[in-house]
């Protein structure tokens, strides 16, 4: 609030604008606001870590814009390395890159993609390179020259839907996809792939620290931990449910629900999250398996495959959607729930990216539209009714993993994710 003042009414103040109306007053200064928010865009300013994990701002989150970019649930966000752009990908097959300092999208492809793209990337340090995968298993690599145009190419091909895609830096991207295989592609070559490892199980999710190593989760109640060096078997393996108070029944119970639906590394690799259909996050300390060290709840993640993710610049707190709509944010280090937003009046919210240069967040789920999210408020978003949003979440109905495997094999994900517009909103 103070860097507001500071920034915002400050300028206000030096202005002549008595004869000004009270309507003209607050455009004026909703103009400054996001005069301000473009300045912290793509500049590297000391205090920009602190504005972003400030406790204040986040309590003061409110919708800034929303683009209506897509003709389809949008599954994937992400900001380029600069901050001033996002990149979506949908259940329409395209991707469009918004410019949030213009305000405007200022490209939408329709890529090769048969289906349902779940997730995109920028390549690190490289503003015009992008790679997406699909339910269509394929993984594919875009550059995009100073005129617009698109040079599009495949990577490599998964047996099954692929769910996630990541750049390990900016000539390898890592993938993983329902026939339990993390491929390796050269994005310098046309075909130049390698099957690092496999799994018995479906993969949903992959995320890496960019130092030797990542981490991999799915149709599993374990996340594991592999070092690139030795990637022939996981260097070390994480499952909350064992850990759970419950008797023997019912933790065999517990472990025939639970999916791990995503998985991701803090700020520095020393720390991970991983989100369960019917359940809980989970947070480890990355070289410590023998018990988990944070848990958060209050949310409800089954009629999706939801991510989760830090938030901050030190990773001190941790968000993700709902089925509910909501977005929750956590205190990573006391667990408790400090913001809870209405993402999706009657969708559920399944992706949340941070922006690195400023205090703003991109959401996307069952709506065609990105979402973006400021401290614009002037007071602290109203909690009142946070207890009875947690105990409508917790006395949900929820689905096996059996019955969520049937849907998939069956190409079930038109359900989990929504691959047509008229299936994307649940009755």
């Amino acid at each position: 609030k103070q860097w507001y003042q500071r920034r915002v009414r400050g300028r206000f103040r030096n202005q002549t604008l008595v004869k000004h109306t009270s309507s003209r007053i607050g455009m004026i200064q909703k103009l400054l606001y996001e005069r301000c928010l473009n300045e912290l865009i793509g500049q590297k300013n000391k205090w920009r870590k602190e504005c972003i994990g400030n406790i204040g701002f986040i309590k003061r989150f409110g919708l800034y814009r929303e683009y209506p970019c897509h003709d389809g649930c949008v599954n994937a966000l992400a900001f380029n390395s600069s901050g001033d752009k996002v990149i979506s990908g949908s259940d329409d097959t395209c991707i469009c890159i918004t410019d949030i300092v213009t305000d405007r999208t200022i490209l939408t492809h329709r890529t090769s993609h048969t289906s349902n793209i779940f997730q995109t990337k920028y390549v690190p340090t490289e503003e015009d390179e992008m790679i997406s995968a699909a339910r269509d298993g394929t993984v594919r690599h875009y550059k995009v020259s100073p005129g617009g145009s698109v040079k599009e190419k495949e990577l490599t091909k998964h047996v099954g839907a692929c769910r996630k895609v990541v750049a390990y830096n900016r000539n390898i991207a890592f993938s993983v996809g329902e026939d339990g295989c993390v491929i390796q592609s050269d994005l310098r070559a046309n075909t130049s792939t390698t099957t690092i490892t496999e799994s018995e199980s479906a993969l949903y999710s992959i995320d890496s620290d960019y130092d030797n190593y990542f981490i991999l989760c799915g149709v599993s109640h374990t996340t594991w931990l592999y070092d690139l060096r030795m990637p022939s078997s996981p260097a070390l393996a994480y499952n909350p449910t064992l850990e759970d108070e419950a008797s023997d029944d019912e933790g065999d119970e517990l472990r025939m629900q639970e999916n791990a639906t995503c998985c991701k590394f803090n700020y520095n690799g020393s720390a991970l999250i991983t989100s369960y259909n019917n359940n809980n996050i989970y947070l480890y300390d990355t070289h410590d398996n023998s018990r988990y060290k944070r848990k958060y709840t209050g949310h409800h993640n089954t009629d999706t495959v939801k991510g989760v993710n830090f938030y901050g610049m030190r990773s001190e707190y941790v968000m993700s959607g709902s089925d509910c709509g909501h977005i929750f944010f956590w205190d990573t280090a006391s667990e408790e729930i400090v913001q809870c937003l209405v993402g999706e009046e009657d969708g559920i919210v399944n992706v949340l990216e941070f922006n690195p240069f400023c205090p703003m967040v991109a959401s996307s789920g069952l709506e065609s539209c990105v979402k973006l999210w400021t401290p614009n408020l002037e007071d602290e978003t109203d909690l009142s009714d946070l207890s009875e949003i947690t105990e409508k979440n917790r006395s949900r109905d929820s689905f096996s993993t059996d019955f969520l495997n049937f849907v998939s094999r069956l190409g079930g994900d038109r359900y989990v994710a929504g691959e047509f517009q008229n299936e994307c909103r649940q009755s």
